[in-house]
């Protein structure tokens, strides 16, 4: 099964303590997204790039299932939490959630989710589809069909696209 830190991977989205550290703690107003064992394999990865200053925190994380060592030590490995990554788990989260709703039958399901989790990413400003009742005249009768989720789908596929673009390049 592939975890998220695979996905970032596998997207080729930028991968650093300050993205784990986000996942660990939870991004937005999602739950914690990674596990103590995810963060283990990371810092296993991690521990021959570590600097000097860098070592005694990675190689404490490629041991302990402690969730406050875990804490700590990615506290003390990060700056402030900046927002590419939450850009980043965005990213992540919403590629997830369109290939989820390939198998979501219900009109009003797929669009209730994606509202949903737009409102856990706290940015309705850029939100990249159209809401019902939200600077428009659109009914729900014109709103919940198949159609117009198709619209909104490929603007939803579009964005995202482009959003990992842009943060692939940036990690380059």
């Amino acid at each position: 099964m592939k975890t998220y830190l695979d996905q970032i991977r596998i997207l080729n989205l930028p991968l650093n303590w300050t993205v784990v550290r986000k996942g660990w703690i939870g991004p937005m107003n999602f739950p914690p997204l990674i596990s103590a064992g995810e963060i283990r394999t990371y810092a296993d990865m991690q521990i021959l790039h570590a600097s000097d200053t860098e070592l005694a925190d990675v190689a404490a994380l490629c041991t302990s299932y402690d969730s406050e060592v875990i804490s700590e030590c990615l506290s003390r490995l990060t700056s402030d939490i900046d927002a590419n990554a939450d850009r980043v788990w965005r990213a992540v989260l919403l590629q997830d959630m369109l290939d989820t709703l390939a198998s979501v039958t219900d009109v009003y399901e797929k669009f209730s989710q994606i509202y949903e989790f737009w409102c856990n990413c706290e940015q309705p400003e850029e939100l990249p589809f159209q809401l019902q009742g939200f600077d428009n005249n659109i009914s729900p009768q014109e709103y919940y069909t198949v159609e117009n989720y198709a619209l909104q789908h490929s603007r939803l596929v579009r964005w995202v696209a482009s959003e990992i673009e842009i943060l692939s390049v940036a990690a380059q």
